[in-house]
């Protein structure tokens, strides 16, 4: 299939994503740094696999509604943010039970399989995440669902 867009144009479309692409805002507003929109747009910053909880796994991972995601502290969520992705293009064909992939510096996602079902853990976190959608594809990159937000 053909790609849909850049990440961040999938993201952005998909209303399934609208808390993680309020946070990415939220802490961009709040940084010196080059802006989320502009390193999920374009190839220039790298190819990246971002693995996006959906708008359910935020509710249920304390903040129950945009609100909560606008008063947040804008520097949790960039590291939040951050450590959803990978500098790196990976399929879940890539994905072997017990992988171990770095994400954000310090900190490494696994992966098992729970039957069928790919799930990924982090570093402290310890309830894994399913990956509920696998392999969307950007012209920058791949997008993974995941039901839960992964913590550093």
């Amino acid at each position: 299939m053909p790609p849909l867009g850049n990440v961040y144009q999938i993201l952005k479309s998909d209303t399934t994503f609208t808390y993680f692409v309020t946070a990415m805002n939220r802490s961009d507003s709040f940084s010196n740094r080059v802006p989320f929109s502009e390193i999920l747009s374009d190839s220039e910053h790298g190819h990246i696999t971002i693995f996006a909880p959906n708008n359910h796994a935020f509710q249920i991972n304390g903040y129950p509604d945009i609100g909560a995601i606008n008063t947040a502290s804008p520097d949790s969520l960039l590291q939040l943010i951050f450590f959803h992705m990978v500098p790196d293009v990976l399929f879940s064909s890539d994905i072997d039970n017990g992988l171990k992939v770095n994400n954000y510096p310090g900190y490494s996602f696994w992966f098992s399989y729970l039957g069928a079902n790919l799930q990924v853990t982090a570093n402290s976190f310890n309830t894994p995440a399913n990956i509920l959608k696998a392999n969307v594809m950007a012209t920058n990159g791949v997008l993974f669902t995941i039901d839960q937000v992964l913590k550093p």
